[in-house]
C-alpha cells in the first residue's frame, strides 16, 4: 500500500477537454465521457508508483461534465461520478491551457487543489494488474490554489475507486473503469 507523508501535498487539476471534432475512439452511444466535452481528473502521482516516463506523473480519469458539482458546496454531502481511466498525462497539464497539438481540441482549468494522499491500493508499479484499486486524498485548501479553487469548495475528500456496470462503459475495450466519489 502506498504512503505519503502529510507534508507532501501533491496537485489535482480537473481539465474541461472540448473535442473539435468526435475522435474515432470507439465510443458507444451512453459510454462515460463520449460526447464533445469531457472532464479530465489529473492526480498528481509520487515518482515511486510511475512506470515508464517521469513526465507522465498525472494519473488521468475521464467523465462527463459534472453540473451537480456546485450542488456539493452548498451541502450535498456526497456525489459519485463515473469515469474512464485514461493513460498518464504529462505534469505539463497541471498548469497548461489552451490548445492541444494533433487536433484533439483544448483544455481549461476548471480546479486546482493540492492533495495529500490518505490512502492508496493498487497503484504501485507491481501491483499494476490488479483488479482493485483505490485512491483516497485529502484536499488541502491553498492560497496558491487561486480561483480555479472555488469549484471544489467545501470538499473535503476525493475517493477514485474500481466500478462496474452499465453506466461505467469505456470508450476503449479494455480501459478500467472507476468512479470519484466527492464528498
Amino acid at each position: 500500500m502506498l504512503s505519503q507523508s502529510s507534508s507532501h501535498a501533491l496537485r489535482l487539476t480537473i481539465l474541461e477537454h472540448v473535442l473539435q471534432r468526435p475522435q474515432s475512439l470507439d465510443r458507444s452511444p451512453g459510454s462515460v465521457a463520449c460526447g464533445t466535452v469531457h472532464w479530465d481528473w489529473c492526480f498528481e502521482m509520487p515518482a515511486q508508483v510511475v512506470t515508464h516516463s517521469a513526465d507522465h506523473r498525472l494519473w488521468t480519469w475521464a467523465s462527463d461534465p459534472v453540473s451537480d458539482l456546485p450542488a456539493l458546496a452548498g451541502g450535498t454531502s456526497s456525489l459519485i461520478v463515473p469515469c474512464c481511466r485514461l493513460p498518464n498525462h504529462r505534469t505539463r497539464y497541471l498548469d497548461y491551457e489552451g490548445e492541444i497539438s494533433g487536433q484533439r481540441g483544448s483544455v481549461r482549468a476548471l480546479a486546482r487543489r493540492r492533495f495529500t494522499i490518505a490512502e492508496a491500493v493498487g497503484l504501485e508499479p507491481d501491483e499494476a494488474q490488479s483488479q482493485r484499486f483505490m485512491l483516497r486524498v485529502l484536499l488541502i485548501d491553498s492560497a496558491d490554489d487561486g480561483p480555479a479553487n472555488a469549484l471544489l469548495s467545501g470538499l473535503t475528500e476525493l475517493i477514485v475507486r474500481d466500478a462496474s456496470g452499465p453506466e461505467f462503459a469505456c470508450e476503449k475495450e479494455g480501459h478500467r473503469t472507476g468512479e470519484i466519489l466527492l464528498r
